[in-house]
């Protein structure tokens, strides 16, 4: 994970960027500018030494499931998310006037709807792609599926 030329020049609106589950440079952590506090990249290191040992390993198996379970029933992270990526935050982000578009100098964007949460998945649907992408690796939410291969963009 790194910062791009946004950090370099220690912008304000910078994010740490990485890569999905299939090496594509596409996800953010802190997507709206959280910042990077100097930070130029993350590397980890998997060939280390095992993790530490779990007290009572089928207790966290069993805790996991419970909130695995919760997040899945819970509309926005059960269904929205899946099915519509986070795109599919762009109707009511755009309606409360937070939309950061036109280079954040606006809150709304006039042509959302071209880009929606539905319009992705409608649009991958028509082309066939698999819409169930996860964008981050053992995450329980496939929250990048309409947006990871952009329909847009052939």
């Amino acid at each position: 994970m790194c910062i791009g030329p946004a950090g370099e020049y220690r912008l304000k609106a910078v994010s740490i960027q990485g890569s999905d589950i299939d090496g594509r440079p596409c996800r953010a952590a802190g997507r709206g500018g959280l910042g990077a506090k100097g930070l130029k990249a993350l590397v980890v290191d998997q060939g280390g030494n095992s993790p530490d040992a779990i007290a009572d390993p089928e207790a966290f198996r069993e805790a996991g499931r419970v909130l695995a379970k919760a997040i899945r029933a819970f509309p926005h992270s059960g269904q929205v998310l899946p099915n519509l990526g986070t795109a599919g935050l762009l109707a009511p982000v755009n309606a409360m006037g937070a939309f950061p578009s036109y280079n954040a100098s606006k809150g709304v964007f006039e042509d959302w709807e071209k880009i929606s949460g539905e319009t992705l998945a409608r649009v991958i649907k028509e082309r066939r792609r698999n819409p169930s992408h996860r964008g981050c690796s053992q995450c329980i939410i496939p929250c990048g599926a309409p947006t990871i291969r952009s329909p847009l963009v052939t």
